[in-house]
């Protein structure tokens, strides 16, 4: 049976000119993961769609773009017809509840104002069921009335699922997360997807060193990840190996610095290739030794384009919360070794000097392996 959502956009309402173009981007983006008709009519998006419910609302809940979804039952704009849709919902409740009606008549020549029409409703559904109560101040259940092209009725209470809000995914161009299995950078690709963004991410690995289970850990936050990026999130696995040994090689304080500004060389590489317009880093501003301003200013210049990093200000607490409720937190701390954690050094370069760090970094010749590596990928 299909089952009518009302759909409410947010920032996207603010958008004038291009309003049209993040519309049709959200709209795209519903139709990707759903089997549904979309009307997009006044400011509101009609979705109707017979799969099931708990599918509908978790593509939902997660499709960034939207500020609010109800399901919602339409009728006719007479009073009758509304007063019998909003009698079905109120017969739902129980016994004791404190509710209010609310209501909202976009359509000036309905007969009723917006306070005549909920005061009038109320006052029917306490006659019809007089062990409710009404309760303006702090209801457990709202009965809404949206009066448009048709009447639209819907609940609110404290169970109803929030939206993702932000922008539609695709609607600000395509990036490369640097996903490397720890906290910071699957909070960094939400945030960005969150910006509409649609992401690709890339992982470095270096086998026999990292085991196929850190790998497959990486897989999993991708799969959680994908969520927010339409369904899918494409992961590349990058063989780090041979670069990472020749960067053992050099000064052990850089090893981590240089290994960074490898990655970035490589990701900016197939930013090329996959039309990404920059790369997103779980960076966050003197966590580590790398994220000094003097070690990201020289990853940066090696990396040639845009990096963004949206944890840059975050304390980890706060990157902590957002990790738990995108539900990768539990995931990130599995106990597996990645690449930059098997070889960091015991006393790594803090305050890289800009020319004698690219001097040390030139010497080691990496160019041809970094070229091999994006060839392979």
């Amino acid at each position: 049976m299909k089952q009518l959502y009302l759909l409410r956009i947010g920032e996207l309402a603010l958008k004038k000119g291009t309003k049209r173009q993040f519309e049709q981007q959200l709209k795209a983006n519903l139709k990707k993961q759903l089997e549904c008709s979309i009307e997009i009519r006044d400011g509101r998006f009609y979705l109707e769609s017979d799969e099931d419910t708990a599918k509908i609302e978790q593509v939902l809940g997660s499709t960034f773009g939207l500020a609010g979804f109800h399901l919602t039952t339409s009728c006719a704009k007479n009073y009758e017809s509304i007063r019998q849709a909003a009698l079905n919902l109120a017969a739902k409740l129980p016994g004791g509840t404190g509710f209010k009606v609310e209501a909202r008549r976009t359509d000036k020549g309905f007969a009723l104002t917006s306070y005549q029409l909920a005061a009038q409703l109320g006052g029917d559904i306490l006659t019809a069921y007089p062990s409710l109560k009404v309760d303006v101040k702090a209801p457990s259940y709202t009965i809404v009335v949206e009066v448009r092209h048709l009447a639209f009725l819907y609940g609110v209470d404290k169970n109803t699922v929030q939206a993702a809000a932000g922008l539609p995914v695709g609607s600000s161009g395509r990036g490369i997360v640097l996903l490397s299995g720890g906290i910071d950078s699957p909070v960094a690709a939400y945030l960005m997807m969150k910006r509409g963004l649609s992401l690709t991410a890339v992982h470095f690995h270096t086998p026999p060193y990292t085991s196929p289970a850190a790998l497959a850990k990486v897989q999993r936050l991708a799969e959680q990840l994908a969520v927010y990026n339409n369904g899918k999130l494409p992961l590349y696995a990058i063989n780090f190996t041979p670069i990472q040994l020749a960067i053992n090689k050099g000064d052990s304080r850089y090893t981590t610095l240089f290994s960074r500004a490898a990655m970035m060389q490589i990701c900016q590489k197939l930013a090329g290739q996959l039309g990404a317009a920059g790369l997103i880093t779980g960076e966050s501003l003197g966590q580590v030794a790398s994220q000094t301003l003097a070690a990201l200013t020289f990853t940066d210049a090696l990396a040639g384009g845009l990096v963004l990093r949206p944890c840059i200000g975050m304390d980890k607490n706060e990157i902590i919360a957002i990790a738990k409720k995108i539900n990768t937190y539990t995931t990130s701390i599995e106990a597996e070794t990645d690449c930059c954690s098997l070889f960091a050094p015991e006393h790594p370069i803090i305050r890289p000097h800009f020319e004698e760090s690219l001097k040390l970094y030139e010497a080691l010749q990496l160019e041809d392996l970094i070229n091999e590596t994006v060839a392979n990928n």
